[in-house]
């Protein structure tokens, strides 16, 4: 008798046999009992085949009871598992005992919290910055506060273990380590420059209340002496003498401790040189005794039961850890906003976008609306400026006193006698389409909002002597004229406070009037002879000096000017108009406040600081420089940028244009931009290079008021017009024109194929981040602004607002760009010349990088980290340091003589990044550079502060200063003038260091000859 096993068709069965071995008929008879016959559903067929009858199956034998056995693990094994389950309880409740490089080198699991070598790092980075902000408001004489972190520092537990170890050497690292070094660069030996490091650390990282070894020994009087009594902590010290107390302790400790290891080290090292391979067989007993970690083994808690699987994904910081470690510098932040005020340097719109995006983009639309309407009716006027300007200079006036004069019958016919000439064939027709333009813009005006009394063959004439027009006429000026003003102010003071009233806010408090609403009232005023009070501009009123005689003539305006100041006038008030709220069924900036107000989505105090901001901005633009700042203007763009090298600086915007869109999109859309074919930026109405170029409203010059400059004369109103004409034919002769055009177009073209690529993929993440961040601006068009995207429509309104704000971010392209002092005070104006980009760069930097790492949202910090450093790779360190490279090549500033290609060596590769990199706070290379030299610090800080070239006009380097001169004179300079003699003594003084630090004499060479 025997047990055998069969597979059979229901598994493996166990069979009882009479011998050892079943015989063949056995098995036969075992396997048909098994077998399994399929029922009637089941057959293929017809089913007509007889069924084999089928034997009722016994139940299957339950399997037998598991055999108790003895735990099969070991004593290791049981403490391995007991380790793992400890780890995993840690992981959920506290800091996790991974290692650095198993906590960062994967993803972080959900419930997780930061390790102890992360917590430590933190901790420790976060302290040593405290400790500087303590140090920082200390020096700057707020003791209190700095005590107060002190104690605060002193308060905070270390970790516990070998992790607070750790936190202890991150703290004292982190200031020790760069200053030891430096020491090390400057010549210092080791072992001072590792004390001097421990001194500072010691006295600017650590907190002056904080327990320290003296504390300890102080503890135990067998060990105490008179110095660690002295140095011992005590919360009556002054902050001072605390933190002294703490750098001369850390430095002693350092001192001790390094000559201790030193002497350990060699000790060492000769025991190990007394055996054959000593110091080998020491290696590789020291490196046996360290644990080796298997790089396979990570321990993940499980999630619902199932164990998670490794995968690849980004290094995730906890947001506890960003917020200790960013604390002391929002902080700092906050100090630097209240040294540098946003009056001063940050954008009228970015205050107001920062309470209100839709009042932001209401800006925009009145920005971008003068613009286009400025630029369309421009265009149909210049053909016959262009033709005007081909006629003799006597005809020109003829025709100028019958055309403002409205004796078209007289002007035709001097226009017939240029009929002929090949330049001049259309010039009759191009009048009458003039005239016809002058008809729309009275249209214009009417529909919105604005009483303008029609005259039949109108052409606008502009007064500009009205002193001396008033003289002419036998009539003194003074009294009339200031009862004018006066009625004028008074109206329009009665009517602010009329609408403030009705909206519920209080009166504005600049109701002053502008210079340009005065300039108008006594034009109006002088025209008529009369004021009816209301404050409107003379354009809109009835003319009743019906003729201009040919004495009087000088008094007024060029024609080419009144033509301009008139489309730029009329075109702003409707632009203004449609902003205000003066237009019929056009919803003003007012009642978007009001309406904003109402819902709750923004503050009563809120609302007054975007009415006192856009007040500003509308009050800022109808402000002048006057003649004298105007010439000031352009002589320092014409003998500061009106050369190629400048020319070639514009090229680095291309970068920045890549950080705003994204490379693969800005190098896409270089062809097009190239050719002209993508959006142009007379698309956007935009033609100058800065608003500070152009003036916030074109109107005649200060001829009119009582307090006109002496420069304000025909002959420096004349010699302006001429400088402005040599500065643009400048500026577009060197390229300079055309690369800033080319920069803008890429800028404009990146960023509507970046907009098309977010909204390729309706419900993306993509679509949806695009939606989100749009309806805060264009809210109920936000809808109309993707579908023009989406099907690549440019010339849409709304499309245009968008493509205008995202230029406007990092170009200072109206008037809302620029800060709150600019545009309060033209005085102030000239402090702004040349820095306008400068201050755009700033504010790129405070927006993208800065308020987010200032925030107290973890991922918006994590997110101005993340921008600081594509910022400062794409725009500071390839763009700008790129473009200094090859201008220092161009201007042989290279480090061989001569235009012979070379690689820039390391250290002068390093120089122009980091000169590339101060561009992102706004400071220019040649600021950067005096501010760094001990010997020009001052001038530097001075030219950085004062307005361009102050030094150099009050010293009267201005008229000597090879550099100055237009188009060649830098290339000249650093080539063959006086930087060239500068850059030879420097090279000369480098090669006789060299040779002094080899033993060798100096090499001489002959001067060259004295310049005149």
């Amino acid at each position: 008798m025997s047990i055998i096993r069969v597979l059979t068709d229901q598994g493996v069965k166990r069979v009882k046999i009479a011998g050892d071995r079943p015989t063949p008929e056995e098995e036969q008879l075992i396997r048909a009992e098994y077998q399994s016959v399929p029922p009637m559903n089941e057959m293929g067929g017809t089913q007509t085949m007889p069924m084999t009858p089928t034997l009722p199956q016994e139940p299957p034998q339950p399997p037998p009871p598991p055999e108790l056995k003895p735990d099969p693990l070991t004593p290791d094994q049981r403490e391995i598992v007991k380790a793992k389950a400890m780890q995993y309880e840690q992981s959920l409740q506290g800091p996790g005992m991974g290692t650095v490089a198993t906590k960062l080198a994967r993803p972080r699991f959900a419930g997780e919290r930061p390790s102890q070598a992360e917590a430590a790092g933190g901790k420790g980075l976060g302290r040593t910055i405290a400790g500087t902000q303590g140090f920082v408001q200390g020096m700057v004489g707020d003791e209190e506060r700095a005590k107060q972190i002190d104690q605060n520092l002193a308060n905070l537990p270390y970790e516990p273990g070998v992790a607070g170890m750790a936190e202890r050497l991150i703290q004292f690292s982190a200031i020790a380590s760069p200053v030891s070094n430096l020491g090390k660069l400057r010549g210092a030996g080791r072992f001072t420059s590792e004390v001097a490091g421990g001194a500072v650390s010691g006295t600017i990282g650590h907190s002056g209340q904080q327990e320290r070894l003296s504390d300890l020994l102080k503890d135990h009087p067998q060990l105490a002496n008179p110095v660690t009594d002295f140095l011992a902590s005590d919360p009556d010290d002054s902050f001072a003498l605390g933190r002294f107390k703490s750098g001369l302790e850390t430095a002693a400790v350092d001192a001790t401790a390094i000559k201790a290891f030193a002497f350990a080290l060699k000790s060492m090292k000769g025991a190990a040189r007394l055996l054959p391979g000593g110091e080998t067989k020491l290696a590789d007993e020291v490196a046996e005794s360290v644990p080796k970690a298997d790089p396979n083994h990570v321990v993940r808690p499980p999630i619902n039961g199932q164990v998670q699987t490794a995968h690849a994904g980004q290094i995730q910081i906890p947001d506890k850890a960003v917020e200790a470690i960013n604390k002391p510098i929002q902080k700092t932040l906050e100090l630097g906003s209240r040294v540098i005020p946003d009056k001063l340097v940050r954008p009228i719109k970015s205050r107001v976008e920062a309470i209100s995006p839709r009042i932001a983009n209401r800006l925009d639309v009145f920005e971008l609306d003068q613009n286009l309407l400025a630029g369309h009716y421009m265009a149909r006027a210049l053909p016959f400026l262009k033709s005007f300007a081909q006629m003799s200079k006597a005809d020109r006036k003829e025709f100028s006193r019958y055309a403002m004069n409205s004796n078209m019958s007289d002007a035709n016919d001097i226009l017939r006698k240029y009929k002929r000439k090949p330049k001049t064939s259309g010039i009759l027709r191009e009048f009458d389409d003039l005239r016809k333009m002058f008809d729309d813009l009275h249209d214009l005006g009417k529909d919105n909002g604005l009483d303008i009394k029609y005259t039949r063959n109108y052409i606008p004439r502009i007064m500009k002597d009205y002193e001396g027009f008033m003289r002419s006429l036998g009539k003194e000026a003074k009294d009339p004229i200031d009862q004018a003003v006066d009625a004028a102010q008074s109206a329009k003071t009665d009517k602010l406070i009329a609408q403030a009233n009705k909206q519920g806010l209080n009166p504005p408090k600049n109701v002053a009037l502008t210079e340009f609403e005065r300039r108008e009232v006594i034009r109006k005023h002088l025209e008529s002879l009369k004021y009816t009070g209301d404050g409107s501009p003379g354009f809109m009123k009835e003319r009743v000096v019906d003729e201009i005689g040919k004495d009087q003539l000088k008094y007024y305006g060029s024609f080419e000017e009144n033509v301009q100041n008139y489309i730029s006038n009329l075109t702003y008030r409707v632009a203004k108009n449609r902003f205000s709220g003066e237009v019929d069924n056009v919803a003003g900036y007012t009642q978007e406040v009001a309406r904003l107000l109402d819902e709750g989505s923004i503050t009563k105090e809120q609302a007054r600081t975007i009415t006192e901001l856009v007040d500003t901005r509308l009050a800022g633009g109808e402000k002048s420089i006057g003649i004298a700042g105007k010439i000031y203007r352009d002589l320092v763009y014409l003998t500061s940028i009106g050369n190629p090298i400048s020319s070639i600086t514009q090229g680095s915007e291309f970068m920045l244009n890549a950080y705003r869109n994204g490379t693969l999109e800005t190098l896409q859309t270089a062809g097009k931009t190239l050719s002209g074919k993508g959006m142009r930026i007379s698309d956007l109405g935009l033609e100058e290079i800065a608003k500070e170029f152009s003036e916030p409203l074109k109107y005649s010059e200060g001829l009119i008021g009582k307090a006109s400059p002496q420069l304000a004369t025909k002959a420096a109103d004349e010699f302006h017009k001429k400088l402005n004409n040599i500065l643009r034919f400048t500026l577009g002769r060197t390229g300079f024109k055309r690369m800033d055009e080319l920069m803008k177009e890429s800028a404009l073209n990146g960023a509507f194929l970046k907009a098309q690529k977010q909204l390729a993929k309706k419900n993306s993440p993509a679509y949806k981040e695009f939606i989100q961040n749009q309806s805060r601006y264009f809210e109920g068009e936000t809808q109309s602004l993707v579908d023009a995207i989406k099907r690549g429509d440019t010339g849409d309104p709304n499309v245009k607002v968008f493509l205008f704000s995202k230029l406007s971010k990092t170009q200072p392209i109206s008037l809302s760009e620029y800060p709150e002092v600019y545009l309060k005070y033209p005085i102030m104006r000239p402090f702004y010349f040349l820095k306008s980009f400068g201050l755009k760069q700033l504010e790129t930097t405070r927006r993208e990088v800065l308020r987010k790492i200032g925030s107290t949202d973890p991922k918006e910090i994590k997110e101005g980290y993340k921008q600081g450093l594509r910022l400062s790779v794409l725009f500071g360190g390839i763009g700008m340091g790129g473009n200094n490279l090859f201008k220092d090549y161009l201007l042989d500033r290279d480090d061989k003589p001569g235009m012979t290609p070379t690689l820039p060596t390391g250290e002068k590769a390093w120089h122009a990044v980091a000169d590339g990199l101060l561009t992102l706070i706004g400071l220019s290379r040649y600021s950067a550079h005096k501010i760094v030299d001990e010997t020009k610090r001052t001038e530097g800080l001075t030219d950085l502060v004062l307005p361009p070239k102050t030094r150099e006009i009050l010293s009267g380097d201005v008229f000597t200063n090879e550099k100055n001169i237009p188009f060649g004179g830098k290339i000249y300079s650093e080539h063959f003038g006086y930087g060239a003699d500068y850059k030879r003594k420097k090279r000369i003084e480098e090669r006789n260091k060299k040779l002094r630090k080899r033993g060798l004499p100096p090499r001489t060479r002959p001067k060259r000859p004295t310049r005149p």
